[in-house]
């Protein structure tokens, strides 16, 4: 029965021929498009600055970029993600653009991205493997923190630790981008040449479809460049890939313990019989199926190998047997059963050990004795309170009367106490004086007195108010007077403590017992150290071993 083919509408032929047009036109617009973006980035790639404002970079400049803060923005990220290997992330799309824009296909762009993906990270690698310039801002190297990254991948996995083996790391990274790139850019540029010149085959024969232009290109017999950079990419690939899995097979190897004093390769050589073999059937007669290969053994004398038989090679020919015997092939020897590969090497001599002090014979309770005031350094000379005189004392006084008398304070000096640090003056006032008022001329006393500071206090339990000067010179105290005093020597503590002398010259002995805590402070070479050690020596100077455990932490 014949069919009726019903006649095309009007709409549907126009249709038909406006639907190619359109398409060219959309193709062209979207080369300009992928063109046009690549320029950008380019252009804003050439005037990256790193004083630009970007995403970790805040700043009230302009932006040096010609494209702007948005270029500038853009090319830092693309700089600090791929360094250098940028220019290989603008390349193919460029050429895809003007490829496009020229009416042409772009057959195969799911591989062509996947290639091109694989090529700019690739050549970021390559860049890395670089050494810098002084005149790098960034603190990755050439290729960015991508390229830094692979660099160091391919480093660990294939063990590169010489400078040669990272150097074949560096090209084996510039191979993997020239043929990607390559392939990204020229995959599928051989086509039929009717493809060629008209992209779009139905406008010219209807009845030519997309599947027999596909067919044609399948039974094409010469392969096309991007094919063969595929090809080549894949076998590189697989080469590391191998040398990864040589590498975690060696290391392995290193880690298992032999089977009976011989490798694991050995072990399992010697496992592996004829048997195994799908020819065991047709071995020669002398050859018998299950009997393992004998290794040789080089390090056994001649006389321990035993006599050898001989086998022919050939069947024997008449009048050349002599000839055949003489080409007889020894019977490898059983190895004898060798020891463990460690038990054969020698040891390495012990590293000689330093000599050390005999350590000293414990001491007994009983023999213990204190350490001796001689191994302190003694006072230079008499103390400088003893050095002052009480006519300069008597002056001194009547002169800090006379200085608060100008400033309306009247009152009589009682006593003068001199110090190894500071001379204390009391002074009873006149009744009416406030104590706050004589406090508050601290500073004018000092100046007045020539004094570098004063202290003002009320002397407690008495109508007095201490006035301390620093004296002229200072004393230095020695712990070693201290320990000799008759005040250390009598103490009632359990662990008396030497902290120093007070104003008027006399030890100040402190009980460690009854204090639960002691909190040392002051600045920087005030004295802290020294107050420890001195509080250390006190315990030691005082207690024996068996009076006293002290744990430092």
């Amino acid at each position: 029965m014949r069919s009726l083919r019903r006649p095309a509408s009007p709409y549907e032929t126009f249709v038909d021929s406006v639907r190619p047009f359109l398409g060219k036109r959309l193709t062209e617009l979207g080369g300009f498009v992928l063109f046009t973006g690549a320029v950008a980035l380019t252009v804003a790639l050439a005037t990256w600055s790193i004083d630009d404002p970007s995403l970790n970079h805040a700043t009230n400049h302009a932006a040096h970029n010609v494209l702007g803060q948005p270029g500038a923005v853009v090319a830092d990220l693309a700089m600090q993600i791929l360094g250098l290997g940028s220019l290989a992330f603008v390349l193919p799309p460029a050429l895809w653009g003007v490829r496009l824009m020229r009416e042409r296909n772009l057959p195969e762009g799911g591989l062509r991205i996947a290639l091109w993906i694989i090529g700019f990270c690739a050549a970021s690698a390559v860049a890395s493997a670089l050494p810098p310039t002084t005149r790098w801002p960034l603190p990755t190297g050439l290729g960015g923190v991508a390229g830094d990254g692979l660099l160091s991948m391919a480093r660990v996995i294939v063990g590169a630790v010489s400078s040669a083996a990272a150097h074949l790391v560096g090209f084996g990274y510039a191979a993997v981008a020239i043929l990607s790139l390559t392939g990204a850019c020229r995959f599928g540029a051989v086509e039929e040449e009717s493809l060629h010149d008209d992209p779009y085959p139905v406008r010219r024969a209807p009845a030519r479809s997309r599947d027999s232009g596909r067919d044609e290109r399948e039974d094409s017999d010469e392969p096309s460049l991007g094919l063969v950079s595929v090809g080549a990419l894949a076998q590189g690939l697989m080469g590391l890939r191998l040398a990864a899995a040589d590498r975690i097979a060696t290391w392995r190897a290193g880690r298992a313990e032999p089977i009976d004093g011989a490798s694991p390769a050995l072990a399992a050589r010697r496992a592996f019989t004829d048997a195994d073999l799908p020819w065991a059937d047709h071995l020669p007669e002398g050859r018998q199926p299950g009997v393992s290969r004998r290794e040789p053994v080089f390090d056994a004398s001649e006389d321990a190998l035993p006599a050898t038989s001989a086998r022919r090679i050939a069947p024997p020919q008449a009048g050349a047997e002599d000839e055949l015997e003489a080409f007889e092939a020894p019977q490898r020897p059983v190895p004898p059963r060798s020891e463990p590969a460690a038990s054969r090497v020698a040891p390495p001599p012990a590293a000689p050990v330093p000599a050390r002090r005999a350590p000293a014979p414990p001491v007994r309770p009983e023999d213990y004795a204190l350490p001796a005031l001689d191994l302190l350094a003694a006072p230079r000379g008499p103390s400088q309170a003893s050095l002052i005189s009480a006519d300069a004392l008597e002056q001194n006084a009547t002169l800090l009367e006379a200085t608060l008398g100008d400033f309306g304070v009247r009152g009589d000096i009682l006593a003068v106490r001199p110090g190894p640090v500071v001379t204390l003056y009391e002074l009873e006032p006149a009744p009416g004086t406030k104590s706050s008022r004589v406090i508050a001329l601290a500073d004018d006393i000092a100046r007045s007195m020539s004094a570098v500071s004063a202290r003002v206090a009320v002397v407690p339990g008495r109508n007095a108010i201490g006035i301390e000067l620093p004296n002229a010179k200072r004393e230095t105290v020695y712990l070693r007077e201290l320990l000799a005093s008759t005040d250390f020597a009598e103490s009632k503590h359990k662990l008396a403590l030497c902290l120093g002398k007070n104003i008027g010259g006399e030890p100040i002995i402190a009980d460690l017992a009854r204090m639960p805590h002691l909190l040392v402070a002051g600045t920087t070479g005030s004295g802290k150290s020294v107050a420890i050690n001195t509080m250390i020596l006190s315990l030691l100077y005082r207690l024996k071993p068996e009076e006293c455990r002290l744990i430092m932490v």
